[in-house]
């Protein structure tokens, strides 16, 4: 299963699938290209060119979290980019995708463990 690290390293995403479905891998491709947008179930289904059900059901097989929650994981990770370069937290949250800076709070802190603000104080005092 996929976890955000809380410190500056990415962690994997997905299981390792051997032979990963066409579809699955061209629907996290787009997930990974439209992180902060707002992607549907039927957009990633008409783009991987299956059902909605069958993509729903191969991409979580596959990747171990259903792609809204993997949409939501590159979302923090974006998050956590862009509060190393500075940028306040509010800000942030828009531009992942976010609806506002209590979205991007809730969801960091679920998966990073610290809230946004947090996060980037901590970074700022670790010495260089």
């Amino acid at each position: 299963m996929a976890v955000v690290g809380s410190g500056g390293e990415e962690a994997r995403l997905f299981r390792a699938a051997p032979r990963e479905h066409r579809a699955v891998r061209v629907a996290r491709e787009y997930l990974d290209a439209h992180a902060a947008d707002e992607v549907s179930l039927l957009d990633l289904a008409a783009v991987g060119g299956l059902s909605v059900y069958h993509l729903a059901r191969a991409f979580s097989a596959a990747v171990g979290l259903p792609p809204h929650a993997y949409q939501t994981q590159r979302r923090v990770l974006m998050a956590k980019s862009l509060l190393a370069t500075g940028a306040p937290p509010a800000q942030v949250g828009a531009r992942c995708g976010f609806a506002d800076q209590a979205h991007l709070t809730r969801r960091f802190k679920a998966l990073v463990g610290t809230t946004p603000g947090r996060y980037a104080r901590q970074l700022r005092s670790r010495p260089r």
